[in-house]
């Protein structure tokens, strides 16, 4: 086979859980790319979104308590995004200092 494919799935799973005990939860996603001849390129990536809630009639008091750096946390830039920042910094000042001179 060749070319693009996407698959996404989704699966439930529940669970009869116990107050203040604490879950370990593990997810795993492969991806597998290869390339059927020299000097071509094969590109795979797989993503995981988990979305954790609670069945109906569960009430107010209880919560998810999720590790540090779990979540929605802060986003971590790209180096390329650092690079594009860098860059355009220097075209401003390259350009007010042409201005100047």
């Amino acid at each position: 086979m060749s070319g693009i494919f996407n698959q996404n799935f989704g699966h439930t799973v529940n669970f009869t859980l116990s107050a203040n005990q604490v879950y370990k939860v593990t997810m795993v996603a492969d991806a597998f790319a290869a390339a059927g001849s020299s000097g071509t390129l094969a590109f795979a990536s797989a993503f995981i979104d988990p979305i954790f809630s609670f069945g109906p009639g569960v009430g107010p008091e209880y919560s998810f308590l999720l590790s540090d750096g779990i979540g929605n946390g802060a986003p971590i830039p790209e180096p390329s995004a650092f690079v594009l920042l860098i860059t355009g910094t220097l075209a401003l000042v390259g350009l007010f200092r042409m201005r100047e001179g």
